[in-house]
């Protein structure tokens, strides 16, 4: 794979740096230009997720795989806020896939 990163479109680039910090609704509208983005490129993806989270439900993090095959997909036993109750395990799935990624 050559360096997905240089091949971010300027807009997904921008949304990747304000995602959810600053306008959700403005980074839905650039869905689709993620989606192309793991099709064409299948970067290396985490999608670690909250099995009880309300807000962000779990078929949202299984599309990951629709786009990206290779996207690793888990879920954990928390809610929204993963990282309050989980943070040990998200960052042991983080040195996994990084260490995948570079080896």
């Amino acid at each position: 794979m050559s360096n997905p990163s240089q091949s971010i479109p300027s807009e997904v680039s921008l949304a990747r740096t304000s995602f959810h910090f600053l306008d959700y609704a403005s980074s839905v509208k650039l869905y689709s230009k993620f989606q192309e983005y793991f099709r064409e490129f299948q970067p290396p993806l985490l999608a670690i997720w909250g099995k009880n989270d309300v807000f962000f439900i779990p078929p949202g993090a299984e599309a990951y795989r629709r786009d990206n095959p290779n996207a690793t997909v888990e879920f954990l036993d928390t809610g929204h806020f993963a990282l309050e109750t989980h943070v040990d395990e998200i960052a042991a799935a983080m040195h996994r896939l990084l260490a995948r990624a570079t080896s």
